[in-house]
């Protein structure tokens, strides 16, 4: 087994030589925070470039109008709750009939099923990172009234890079899940061991190129997601 000759130059890659491959790193996860219901933002505590955990509310609304519509949900249950129990009370002593008992129990039903949407909504008042991560960015300010569906906030996960890299068909056999290669990033002039993860379904038939994702085996906090560089894969002799 040899590994292929590392050459690296600050020029235009479609220039450099086709045998040569070169991968991008990207985050595992970008992901787009959008608003889910209509509503001002409050605080947006991390800005642009600013890491996060995972649980870390990223965005919080204005939300007292949902929460009184909560409020209100909650009193309704109650009220029927009581008048529920009440109509089961009458019905044991002969003073009510069966039906009414059934129509409290209803609206027992309906009341909690207002109440569940009620807080549905109300849970939507903040956006909670879904991992650990960085803000890319910042796409609202703060006090700024959202429709639903607005993007608020970009982000991507850290600590996880994976490698994204074409690799000529005719180079695809033997390459599986766990073939190890190395991979020399042009920003800081270093070499990294690496493995595949995954390797595309199919083969394009113009380029005759296929998609291979793979994986840093080593911890690289000075690297981050954009940064490129050249693929050594280990050939046969």
């Amino acid at each position: 087994m040899v590994l292929l000759p590392l050459k690296v130059e600050a020029q235009d890659l479609q220039s450099l030589n086709p045998d040569e491959i070169f991968g991008q790193l990207r985050s595992r996860n970008i992901t787009t925070l959008s608003s889910e219901i209509a509503a001002k933002t409050d605080s947006i505590p991390f800005r642009d470039g600013e890491s996060f955990l995972k649980g870390d509310v990223l965005v919080s609304f204005d939300c007292g109008l949902y929460q009184a519509r909560e409020n209100k949900a909650q009193a309704i249950l109650n009220g029927a709750l009581k008048k529920h129990a009440a109509e089961k009370r009458l019905a044991k002593l002969g003073s009510g009939g069966q039906l009414d008992v059934d129509l409290a129990a209803a609206k027992v039903a309906e009341a909690r099923a207002d109440l569940q949407i009620a807080k549905q909504q109300t849970s939507k008042c903040v956006l909670i990172a879904p991992y650990d991560g960085r803000v890319v960015q910042q796409r609202a300010g703060e006090h700024q009234f959202m429709q639903t569906g607005a993007a608020v906030i970009d982000i991507v996960e850290e600590g996880v890079l994976e490698i994204e890299f074409l690799v000529p068909s005719k180079r695809v056999v033997g390459l599986t899940k766990g073939s190890a290669f190395r991979f020399h990033v042009m920003e800081t002039d270093k070499t990294y061991p690496a493995v595949i993860l995954r390797r595309g379904a199919l083969v394009d038939p113009i380029s005759r190129t296929i998609s291979m994702i793979g994986t840093l085996t080593g911890k690289a906090p000075d690297l981050i997601a954009g940064m490129s560089g050249q693929v050594l894969l280990e050939v046969d002799k």
